[in-house]
């Protein structure tokens, strides 16, 4: 099944790409994929994913990144 491809390529992904992947797709889909998933690896997923990220919803800001421009 698709789903079932899908638990594959997410467990088989680095942890933080898998849960990018899982936090993109809708909450039916990523409960779908985790679902497929054996019952250890869905435990941990579904508990990852339970915890919300610290800047979910605030946007990154960038600090040192830029360099500054003198006025010459």
């Amino acid at each position: 099944s698709v789903d079932g491809v899908a638990a594959d390529v997410v467990r088989s992904a680095h942890p933080v790409v898998g849960e990018r992947v899982l936090r993109a797709l809708p909450d039916a889909h990523a409960e779908r994929i985790v679902a497929a998933m054996p019952d250890d690896h869905a435990s941990h997923w579904r508990g990852r994913l339970a915890h919300v990220p610290t800047l979910r919803g605030r946007p990154f800001l960038r600090w040192r990144v830029w360099p500054r421009r003198s006025a010459r």
